[in-house]
């Protein structure tokens, strides 16, 4: 069974040993609940399921999110946006909670705050893409293979990309002239005649070409 013990500071430690003898413990302001976490805890390593959720618990998302800027965006084929992405979601209340707490109400309630904004459905989409990943890094590679992505369960909003109508002559030279900037236009110009991405453009080298 699970030992409740009350510490000095008033609050209420659940200790459960498993399997290997090993002892996992969680610290609770109240005594229910710290027992309802033993009786949780217990039944899991029972039934061979558990997952320490440790690291998780004492991690929020926000640590993460700084985490992965540093780790893995310098690592993507367009750095900039994915850094815009990422620091969109890092402004958000739901960045102070602990990786384990988030469940996918939180996401979709961040989703519908985007919604209500006007953000297009492609924006939100890539933000939730972001987001995910960090779930996922998480929990591959940061010792918190006791969560869940809850990103994984959310709907996205339907991405219609679809145009009908291409830029005239006249209306890329109107914006090339409106840049006053030589670079800006001839790159613009490349854009148009090639469909390069900025990713692309921006890592252009004489050498490929």
């Amino acid at each position: 069974m699970a030992t409740i013990t009350k510490r000095k500071s008033g609050r209420f430690q659940a200790r459960v040993r498993r399997r290997d003898g090993a002892a996992v413990s969680h610290t609770f302001e109240r005594e229910a609940d710290a027992k309802a976490w033993g009786r949780k805890t217990e039944s899991e390593v029972e039934r061979s399921v558990w997952r320490d959720t440790a690291e998780a618990e004492r991690t929020t998302l926000g640590e993460c999110l700084d985490r992965y800027l540093t780790e893995h965006i310098p690592r993507k084929s367009d750095p900039a946006r994915e850094r815009s992405h990422l620091n969109a979601v890092r402004g958000l209340p739901i960045t102070k909670l602990t990786m384990a707490r988030i469940r996918s109400a939180d996401v979709a309630r961040v989703r519908d705050g985007w919604v209500v904004i006007g953000l297009a459905p492609a924006t939100i989409v890539r933000r939730l893409a972001i987001l995910s990943r960090v779930f996922n890094v998480a929990r591959t590679d940061w010792g918190m293979d006791g969560i869940t992505n809850p990103v994984e369960t959310v709907s996205k909003p339907r991405v219609a990309n679809a145009r009908e109508r291409r830029v005239s002559d006249e209306e890329i030279h109107a914006i090339c002239a409106a840049t006053a900037s030589a670079e800006l236009g001839a790159i613009v110009q490349v854009a148009v005649e090639t469909g390069m991405r900025r990713g692309e453009l921006c890592g252009l080298r004489w050498s490929a070409i």
